[in-house]
């Protein structure tokens, strides 16, 4: 508070302490409210913007020294048309900001890039590393913040700013976009570098702000658009940033994300004495709404929750409800079905038809459509019987190549025409699952493991398929044509003679030579996209890369039969397994997550590149700095992949135009900025 104001409130307060609530002390409150504000005049401060925090500090000094019912707040204060004036132009600018928000393509590689300010030796890249790590205020960081560990990815913090001197200590859980232990690490090594605890907020602000301010631009500034009106970025509108992406990787899809801004970034009532639960203030978050995720097509991308279940990442305890589940009546899909098996309905798609699967999360969810088994040893009470609810019937589509493939993997023939033989191998499959008869893992393990059909190969066999039926197209037009072209040539023959019957078939004579042209171009794209699809399915029989660690399981992927693709759709069937399975290489002295780098790196220079400069060579220093991602850097296990794949990289390089000195063009950014393992 400013020398002169508190000059001003230390004689204000006595002369209204005693009011009571009778119309002359009431009117006595007035005259004093109307001498303080005569006051401020005389400062200077005659704007009602000016006078906005000298109203605030005043009625701050009241409720701390008479109590937070005093009588005198009723006359010491704005009107509600003063404040309206006073808000105006905050609610304009802040209608603008949500009228143009900013989308975020790069979550990933903001966090990333924070996570490595952690590691700075200057304490203002550490702070702004915390900021957007947290959604945590500069002055809190520097200054009052304290965390606790509370799960792997969150934090209890304590420390708040702008409570207005409450009297229970506000503590509430926030998620952290990095393992809570490097936050509690990184603020604790900020603390011994830049000692704050002699100084007050303002003093903090005023010495630290602008440094950390600084290292936010100067490190976010390519990741994060700037607020329309501003260069530069600054610290406070990465609570924004923060909130958008902890919403995105964190707030239960179930959840309002404005009820999940309000909690992780503190926006709460004002608390009394006493234990009374935390209640949310949706006021705030509408000043931190002008960041969202966006997807690639410029969209607001308004998924939630997408790493909940992943890497020990939980619901913080604000929101930790069980959800209720939510029964549906059985609904019949019409369609063709050829047969039952024991309620479980399959219409059955003959090979030339297109697969549509639906979702399915693993097989045992099919399980619950087929009727319990009964448990040896207890009979079923007749009486519990006649109240047992309908049997919940799902319908399945089925592609029959996919059933052939796996139930011949496990040794079920196939017996009978039509759908009644499928019926029963399905059912047998499943209820060998189910029973424990078929050893899923060993029957899986048995078999020499197959490359995956890679996505490269899905979208090459695409464009082969189109380029070859736009070339059977151009020839039949040109057989076609085929008699005007020899009409052609005879007027060609006859022009040496006859020059005015030649520039009359002059546009046929162009017509025929534009096809002849498009022919070649397309024969000549062919043969470029036959040789790309060959390279790839020779890498890809080298050696199998392992897929996607998840929490849930691995997907093994299906090759689609030659004879079936031509009529389906080229996505792989994928049968989910409740287990990890580890894909087979030719070499196994080769490491996995070498291999896995590897190829994230072909695949983004192939398809996610959208020029020449954004590609990667790759060398051993690229692979290493993708690799700290998982912490596998050890050069001999890299230079043992890039030998054993030398021939391929070497084409790779050659087909993209990609030499020793191309990552130059990156200027010292990191792979991990882009590709994220």
């Amino acid at each position: 508070m400013r020398k002169w104001l508190q000059a001003l409130v230390d004689e204000y307060l006595p002369s209204v302490e005693q009011l009571r609530d009778t119309p002359e002390d009431l009117a006595l409150a007035k005259e004093w409210a109307t001498w303080m504000r005569q006051k401020w005049a005389e400062h200077g401060m005659t704007a009602l913007k000016q006078q906005r925090n000298l109203m605030t500090d005043v009625r701050k000094a009241i409720k701390t020294q008479l109590g937070e019912n005093h009588r005198a707040l009723e006359s010491m204060n704005f009107t509600m048309a003063e404040w309206t004036l006073i808000n105006s132009p905050i609610d304009e600018q802040v209608a603008r900001r949500n009228e143009n928000v900013m989308l975020l393509h790069h979550p990933d590689a903001i966090v990333a890039q924070a996570v490595r300010l952690l590691e700075s030796r200057e304490w203002a890249e550490v702070a702004a590393g915390l900021v957007v790590l947290t959604g945590r205020r500069s002055s809190e960081i520097l200054g009052t913040a304290s965390f606790q560990p509370k799960s792997q990815w969150s934090v209890t913090f304590i420390g708040a700013l702008k409570r207005r001197q409450e009297v229970q200590m506000l503590s509430f859980e926030i998620p952290t976009l990095t393992t809570a232990e490097r936050v509690i690490s990184a603020l604790t090594k900020l603390r011994q570098m830049c000692p704050t605890q002699e100084l007050s907020v303002q003093q903090i602000n005023q010495k630290y702000a602008q440094a950390v301010a600084t290292a936010c631009d100067r490190y976010f500034s390519d990741l994060v658009p700037h607020r329309n009106g501003r260069s530069k970025l600054f610290t406070h509108l990465f609570r924004s940033v923060y909130a958008a992406i902890a919403s995105f990787w964190y707030a239960p899809p179930t959840v309002d994300a404005s009820e999940y801004k309000a909690a992780i970034q503190g926006h709460y009532a004002f608390q009394g004495e006493g234990d009374s639960p935390l209640k949310r203030s949706l006021t705030a978050s509408r000043h931190y709404n002008d960041y969202k995720i966006g997807d690639r097509a410029g969209n607001i991308d308004g998924r939630q929750g997408i790493k909940l279940g992943h890497g020990g990442v939980e619901v913080i305890e604000a929101f930790d409800k069980p959800q209720q589940a939510i029964t549906l009546p059985p609904k019949a899909i019409p369609s063709e079905v050829n047969g039952q098996a024991n309620d479980l309905e399959i219409p059955v798609m003959s090979a030339t038809q297109e697969v549509s699967q639906q979702s399915i999360e693993s097989v045992f969810e099919v399980l619950d459509a087929l009727p319990e088994t009964e448990k040896k040893g207890q009979p079923e009470n007749p009486k519990k019987s006649k109240q047992r609810q309908p049997r919940r019937i799902k319908s399945i589509l089925v592609d029959l190549e996919l059933l052939r493939t796996v139930t011949g993997r496990f040794g079920i023939e196939i017996r009978g025409g039509k759908g009644q033989g499928y019926d029963h191998a399905l059912t047998e499959l499943l209820l060998g699952l189910e029973r424990g008869t078929i050893a899923l893992n060993d029957a899986l393990h048995s078999l020499e493991p197959t490359p995956p059909l890679s996505q490269t190969v899905v979208d090459q066999a695409r464009t082969l398929a189109w380029l070859i039926g736009r070339v059977e197209g151009l020839e039949a037009e040109i057989m076609q044509l085929q008699p005007g072209k020899q009409a052609a040539q005879c007027l060609a023959d006859a022009a040496k003679v006859a020059p005015t019957l030649s520039q009359e078939n002059e546009p046929l004579l162009n017509e025929i030579n534009q096809l002849k042209d498009e022919n070649n171009h397309l024969k000549i794209e062919l043969l470029q996209t036959q040789s790309r699809l060959e390279g790839i399915q020779r890498f890809l029989s080298e050696g199998t890369i392992a897929p996607p660690k998840t929490g849930t399981g691995t997907a093994i992927e299906i090759a689609i039969p030659e004879d079936s693709t031509k009529h389906q759709s080229l996505s792989a069937p994928i049968l989910p397994v409740p287990q990890k399975v580890s894909a087979a290489s030719s070499r196994p002295d080769l490491d996995a997550d070498v291999l896995h780098a590897l190829n994230a790196i072909l695949n983004y220079n192939e398809y996610e590149a959208a020029d020449h400069h954004q590609r990667w060579a790759i060398s051993v220093p690229v692979m290493k700095d993708l690799l700290k991602q998982v912490g596998k850097a050890t050069q001999p296990k890299i230079e043992a992949v890039l030998r054993a794949k030398s021939e391929a990289i070497a084409q790779h390089h050659r087909h993209h135009g990609l030499g020793e000195r191309h990552n130059r063009v990156h200027h010292g950014q990191s792979i991990s900025d882009v590709i994220r393992l």
